[in-house]
């Protein structure tokens, strides 16, 4: 039964971590603003690259999670370590594109990685235990 919680409780810590990253970044470039830089060059690229992230995470794995037979419990379908191992990859690589996204805004203070950011938290919060568990 501690394999059944565990998923879900690991989906709210990291979904209240990524928050907390970018409410602090969001927060901290209002209060010490970024140098002004006329290369946009860098913080576009890592704008697309956690597109991608996101994207792919999206797109391609989150797709292959399968959905929840009509006849099995939601315990039973969290307790399948394949399935449990799919939606971990989904939320590590949304989360890994909120961070990447964070990063860079703190390193630059671009607005195209704030929007990145806040889209990542967005999708992550929306991809959550009950999107993959309903039959």
């Amino acid at each position: 039964m501690a394999q059944t919680a565990s998923a879900p409780m690991l989906y709210r810590l990291l979904g209240g971590g990524l928050t907390l990253v970018a409410v602090v970044f969001l927060i901290g470039r209002m209060i010490w603003p970024a140098p002004a830089s006329g290369d946009n060059t860098v913080p576009f690229a890592v704008s697309g690259i956690s597109l991608a992230i996101l994207a792919f995470a999206q797109g391609f794995v989150r797709p292959r999670v399968p959905s929840r037979a009509p006849g099995t419990t939601v315990e039973a379908y969290w307790a399948t370590p394949s399935i449990t191992t799919q939606i971990l990859r989904v939320w590590f690589l949304t989360e890994g594109a909120g961070l990447m996204a964070g990063a860079g805004y703190w390193a630059t203070g671009h607005f195209a990685l704030a929007a990145v950011m806040i889209v990542a938290v967005g999708v992550y919060w929306i991809s959550g235990p009950n999107t993959f568990a309903k039959p």
